[in-house]
Parts: structure tokens; sequence; C-alpha cells
């Protein structure tokens, strides 16, 4: 069954097609002021609506000041809008001291790496942020980690101090940096590197040896530096939010 996921991050929305755990049939990016402005936006959903005989959106967003205006852009002749949340998760456990705080990004994340991988396991998203959320033997999401992602992480270094240049990140630049440049890429790429393993490694003495699944828009930046075990796929989010939006439809769930 076809469904078009809505997928609104933090730095750009992604709208796709999708038919089961798989690539997505087709995808569209847009910047957040083009679905302000609307026009585009939505010839493009009418299309992939057409193309595809799509009856069923799923929304996942963690910026919520856009949603009305896509539920607005979106044709009215769709059967079902779901939004990915966790009033809606029955069918396992989140062990999350305030699960209203998840982002929807996490839960989709949370939900594929379920499906894809066995328990235990880990997603990890190099998005705007990089999170790691954990899911033990039982199944159950147990928590994880929000830290700063890779490209803010050399913003952050521009924009907050007064003489360090704004790069692009260079995978390859080795861990011992020679100058302010290479240094900059050591702080970053390497100590992000190493941020994630070390927390994969003390995630795995708790709840055992963890499969990870790694995501986002940094993950290709980070992906050589990473061990070679462990997957990659950067549809992780797209595919968690087909699986919950079937789950909706098989439930019956009511219109939003």
């Amino acid at each position: 069954m076809n469904l078009l996921i809505i997928d609104i991050g933090n730095s750009v929305c992604k709208c796709a097609v999708m038919n089961g755990g798989n690539a997505p049939l087709e995808i569209e990016r847009f910047q957040h002021d083009e679905i302000l402005q609307g026009t585009d936006f939505q010839g493009a959903m009418g299309a992939l609506i057409r193309k595809y005989d799509v009856a069923d959106a799923v929304l996942c967003s963690v910026v919520p000041e856009l949603d009305p205006r896509v539920k607005e852009l979106l044709p009215l002749e769709f059967d079902r809008i779901s939004a990915v949340s966790v009033s809606k998760v029955h069918w396992f456990d989140l062990q999350y001291d305030s699960p209203l705080s998840l982002g929807a990004d996490r839960l989709a994340n949370v939900i594929a790496a379920r499906e894809l991988l066995a328990a235990p396991c880990v997603a990890i998203d190099f998005g705007t942020a990089t999170t790691t959320s954990v899911i033990d033997a039982g199944g159950a999401f147990v928590g994880g980690s929000i830290g700063v992602g890779v490209r803010s992480a050399y913003r952050a270094l521009h924009e907050f101090t007064s003489q360090l240049p704004m790069l692009q990140p260079e995978p390859a630049a080795p861990a011992l940096g020679k100058d302010s440049e290479g240094s900059i890429h050591a702080g970053v790429l390497h100590a992000h590197k190493h941020a994630v393993m070390g927390l994969v490694r003390e995630y795995s003495e708790k709840h055992g040896e963890l499969q990870v699944i790694c995501t986002g828009g940094n993950m290709e930046i980070m992906r050589d530096l990473l061990p070679g075990n462990w997957t990659f796929d950067p549809h992780l989010l797209m595919q968690g939010a087909y699986f919950f939006g079937m789950r909706q439809i098989n439930d019956s769930a009511p219109l939003l």
C-alpha cells in the first residue's frame, strides 16, 4: 500500500511515497519557506498523489508551527492523515520519563529499528542534532541521548568565536590537527565519532551487544569513520513513519 510520508525536520521538509520498508518510490525536498508560500509544495504533493494513487498520509514533524500549513495544503481527498505520536503507540513500551517530549523523528527511528533489526539495538540519527535511541532485548524503548549535530558544531564554532572560520566537513581529515582548520575537523568529526561509539559501548554494557543502525542528513559524512558492521540507512525515519501509518490504518485510527 502506498503512503505519502511528510517528514518536517529542523532543516528541511522531505515528502516521499513509501510502499513497505524500502527506499522511497519518489522523494521531494522543500525548504520551510517553500511550505509557507505553498504553491510549489501543493503542486508537488498533488502530482505525487496522482502518480502513485495515494489515499493516506503520515506526518512526522519536529516543527509543529508548520503542521497546520502542511495540512491546509494537502488535498482534501485523503482518507486519513496520521501524525506520528507517542499517544498512538501501544504495541511496545516507552520507558521514557517524559514520553510527550519524545520527538516524532526519534519515535519513527525507534519504530523502524524495531522492525528492521533484532533487539537489543540502537538507532543513531546524524541530523541537525545527533540522537541515539536505545531498544532493549524486550523491544522497549529505554532512552538515549541528544547532542549537537555535525554541521551544527561547525556552525557554532564559527558563530560563537571571533576568528574560527566556517568550514565544510572533511571526513578524511586526521584526528591530529596540524593547523586551525585541521583542528576544527578533528574536534568535530573525530570527537563525534568517539562520542557515539562511546555511547554505544556504554549502552552495550547494560543491555548486551547492540546492533546499530545510522541515519540522518549527516550520516554520509560520518560513515567512513564508524565501524563497518554498523548499518546505514538514509530512509530510516520514513520507514518508521510508514510502519506507524500502517498500524494506524490496520487499527482503523480516527482522522485527525
